[in-house]
C-alpha cells in the first residue's frame, strides 16, 4: 500500500521529529541530574532479588536428611531514576537520528508505505523498561519473573513492526500478528494488575502509585486503537503524517507523564515500593 504523502509532508515531519528529539533529551537530561543530585530521587532503588530453591540440611518432620526450601537472594537495587532517563534518552537518540539525511531517506521512503521500524524499536526497549519499573512498584521482584516481562514487551513490539514489513511487501495485513501481540502484552498487564489487586497489604497503594499502572495500560490501548484504524484506513488515519504524528506524540505523553508521575511521587513520598515492603 502506498500512502501517497506529499513532498512538502517531509520536511514538516523532519521538524516534528527534531522537537519530539529536544523534548526527550531535556527531560533526560533533567532526570539524570535528579537521580544524581536529589537525595528524595536518588534514593529510590528497590531491591531486585534471585529466588531459588535451595537444600536445607536441617531437621525435618518427615523423616529425610534435609528438605527443599524456596530461597530469596538479593541480586542488586534498581536506580529507577536512572532507568526511566535512559528511557528518555534512547527515545531522543531515535528522534534525532531520524533528523539526519542518511537515515530519514530510508525512513521517508518506509512512510510512504506505512512502515516505521525505528517506531517499533523504540517501543521494544523504552515499554520494556517502563513495563519493568510497573512491574516492581506493585511487588514483582524476582528477576526471573522480570527478563520474562521485559522479553513479553520487546516481542510484541516486534510482532507488530512484522505486520507492518510484511504489509509493506504485498499488501496484505497480517492480523495474526496484531492479535499474538495484543494478547501477549496484554497478559503481561494482566499480570501487574493481578499483583495490584491481590497483594496483602492494599494500604500501601496509593493512587499515584495505581496512576503508572494505568498509564501502561493506556498507552497499550491507544497504540493498538491506532494501529487497527491504520490498517483500516478509517478517517484521516488514510494520511500517513497523520498517523506518524498520532504514534508519536502518544508516546511522548505517555513517556513524559510516566517521568514526571514518578518525579512528583518520589518527592511528596506517594511512592511507596511494594517490592521492600512485601519481600
Amino acid at each position: 500500500m502506498n500512502y501517497n504523502i506529499r513532498p512538502d509532508s517531509f520536511g514538516k515531519i523532519r521538524r516534528f521529529n527534531l522537537l519530539l528529539g529536544l523534548g526527550y533529551f531535556a527531560q533526560g537530561i533533567f532526570m539524570l541530574a535528579a537521580a544524581l543530585v536529589i537525595n528524595d530521587i536518588k534514593i529510590i532503588k528497590p531491591l531486585l532479588y534471585s529466588s531459588y530453591m535451595n537444600w536445607n540440611t536441617g531437621n525435618s518432620s518427615n523423616g529425610w536428611q534435609g528438605f527443599l526450601e524456596n530461597t530469596l537472594e538479593v541480586v542488586k537495587e534498581v536506580p529507577i531514576a536512572l532507568l526511566i532517563s535512559i528511557v528518555l534518552l534512547i527515545s531522543g537518540v531515535i528522534y534525532f537520528a531520524l533528523v539526519n539525511y542518511k537515515i530519514s531517506s530510508s525512513y521517508n521512503s518506509d512512510l510512504q508505505t506505512g512502515l516505521n521500524k525505528f517506531r517499533w524499536i523504540d517501543y521494544s526497549i523504552t515499554t520494556s523498561i517502563t513495563l519493568m519499573f510497573v512491574a516492581m512498584l506493585f511487588g514483582i521482584n524476582d528477576i526471573t519473573s522480570l527478563v520474562f516481562l521485559i522479553f513479553i514487551a520487546f516481542s510484541s513490539n516486534i510482532m507488530f513492526m512484522v505486520m507492518e514489513i510484511l504489509k509493506k511487501l504485498d499488501g496484505g495485513t497480517r492480523w495474526f500478528f496484531f492479535i499474538m501481540g495484543t494478547i501477549i502484552q496484554g497478559g503481561a498487564l494482566l499480570m501487574i494488575f493481578l499483583y495490584q489487586k491481590n497483594n496483602g497489604a492494599p494500604e500501601v497503594i496509593t493512587s499515584m502509585m495505581t496512576g503508572f499502572l494505568i498509564a501502561q495500560i493506556a498507552f497499550f490501548v491507544l497504540t493498538l486503537l491506532i494501529t487497527v484504524l491504520k490498517q483500516l484506513d478509517v478517517w484521516k488515519f488514510k494520511d500517513g503524517m497523520f498517523v506518524e504524528r498520532a504514534y508519536s506524540l502518544t508516546a511522548f505523553l505517555y513517556k513524559s507523564a510516566f517521568t514526571w508521575m514518578f518525579f512528583i511521587g518520589a518527592l511528596s513520598g506517594s511512592i511507596i515500593w511494594a517490592t521492600n515492603v512485601f519481600a
